[in-house]
């Protein structure tokens, strides 16, 4: 004898159906920006070590660095960038050679708050932070004596979280969430990326 499928069955095919793909978004969203943090956090990379490479290939004679935002999305490659002191050191790009924009829902940290990120800070002044390599041996500097000289450039995505930035505590927990990243310079000019 056949039966038919009730009101009651079919509801509860629906609302499974439903869980299941509310579940396959929620991960697909998940691994969307997991992929656009490494994707952004790769081209970071690349193009410091562009400009390291270009600063030891000598080429014109010129010095290259990057020139990173406070808290913005995009980046640039400086052919040539000084400082000018006002009170502070203001960074200024030289010759931009290009410029590269993060993912959409990807954003750098604000500089600086923390001591673990990139910063520029003189007397009080707070400036965007460019990382130039020395001619001869590739080393990181900073065009400003009194700012450190080593750091690691923070990014995170902002749809899982406000910025983390300056919080040591959040930091360590979004780097182990995979929802923020970023690429360490150290002194001797070694760049590698930070583990999601």
């Amino acid at each position: 004898m056949r039966r038919a499928f009730g009101v009651v069955e079919i509801l509860v095919v629906i609302a499974l159906l439903g869980l299941i793909v509310a579940i396959v978004i929620v991960g697909f969203r998940s691994w969307q920006d997991k992929a656009a943090l490494a994707s952004a956090i790769r081209d970071i990379e690349s193009v410091l070590k562009l400009a390291r490479s270009k600063t030891l290939a000598s080429e014109g004679g010129a010095q290259y660095g990057v020139q990173f935002p406070d808290s913005g999305t995009s980046f640039s490659l400086c052919k040539n960038p000084y400082c000018t002191f006002y009170g502070g050191c203001a960074f200024n790009c030289g010759t931009t050679v290009s410029t590269h924009t993060l993912p959409p829902g990807i954003a750098f940290c604000s500089y600086p708050l923390n001591g673990d990120e990139l910063n520029t800070l003189t007397n009080n002044f707070s400036v965007n932070p460019v990382v130039a390599f020395a001619k001869l041996e590739g080393y990181f500097e900073t065009l400003d004596p009194a700012a450190g000289t080593e750091g690691t450039v923070f990014i995170y995505n902002t749809r899982a979280m406000s910025a983390p930035c300056g919080n040591a505590g959040a930091i360590a927990a979004c780097l182990g969430d995979g929802s923020c990243g970023g690429v360490t310079i150290t002194q001797d000019g070694v760049i590698y990326e930070r583990e999601l």
